[in-house]
């Protein structure tokens, strides 16, 4: 694997949104940071519970697209605690190259320990650094994932231009990312659930309220799966696909890079 110095910075005074908070480029990367140094200890139990685990089903259904192949070099971005990443490890152990990228220290030694609990072998590389200047030579993937991180970047089109270097010609990205109903109703009840309950949750079961009111105004402010999609095909993505799950409160979108 080929690394390099990346070139791509977004202006420092950007302003950018925090949840329903304005702040510079800066500051929110410097709040995001802090939000998984806080949530790291009880991460995983709070998506399952969050999610009633249904987000493992999530992830497996991100995964059964791609159809990734046992030869694939993949690249997992904002890999978390590592659900991705162990998955993906399951079918490239043999032949494959997976990195597991991570901006945050401590979410990344999280899932190197987990993976190794889980008896993974060396053939994962982890690799600290920002999903907006990915340290790594164009067309090196052949597939990249992302999952529930991309609404906690600065710049979603900067992240996805990059994604789409890093990818080898007929490379496909697949982005799993809490979404917005078409349904009215739904949509209402759903707003409602994220931010009275979601907060609450999180001061019950983690004793941190505040990083679960910024997750849940992040989810708000996401782009529409619609908007999303449009922004896929502005960097370059073709054959732009969504695949909405549970209502539309959450979205698989998947998008290939050409071979011209």
């Amino acid at each position: 694997m080929l690394y390099k110095t990346p070139i791509n910075e977004t202006p420092a005074n950007q302003p950018v949104q925090f949840g329903f908070e304005t702040v510079s480029h800066n500051q929110k990367s410097k709040k995001v940071d802090q939000v998984f140094n806080d949530v790291t200890p009880y991460y995983d139990w709070m998506n399952n519970l969050m999610s009633l685990g249904m987000h493992h089903q999530w992830k497996r259904q991100l995964i059964d697209s791609l159809a990734i192949s046992p030869s694939d070099c993949v690249l997992d971005l904002a890999t978390g605690t590592g659900d991705i990443a162990y998955n993906i490890h399951c079918i490239t152990e043999s032949n494959g190259y997976l990195v597991c990228l991570d901006i945050n220290q401590n979410m990344l030694s999280s899932a190197r320990d987990k993976l190794l609990n889980l008896g993974v072998s060396d053939k994962i590389h982890y690799l600290q650094a920002d999903a907006q200047a990915i340290p790594v030579a164009n067309e090196s993937f052949d597939t990249v994932t992302m999952a529930f991180g991309l609404r906690n970047t600065t710049d979603i089109r900067l992240t996805l231009a990059e994604c789409l270097r890093v990818l080898k010609p007929g490379g496909k990205l697949g982005v799993l990312e809490f979404s917005h109903p078409d349904n009215d109703r739904i949509k209402y009840l759903y707003h409602q659930y994220l931010l009275s309950v979601l907060p609450q949750l999180g001061h019950i079961a983690a004793g941190d309220r505040k990083s679960y009111q910024y997750l849940a105004e992040s989810i708000i402010q996401h782009p529409t799966a619609i908007e999303l999609k449009r922004q896929m095909i502005t960097v370059g993505f073709n054959l732009v696909e969504i695949i909405p799950i549970l209502s539309g409160t959450v979205a698989i979108h998947l998008g290939y890079k050409s071979y011209v």
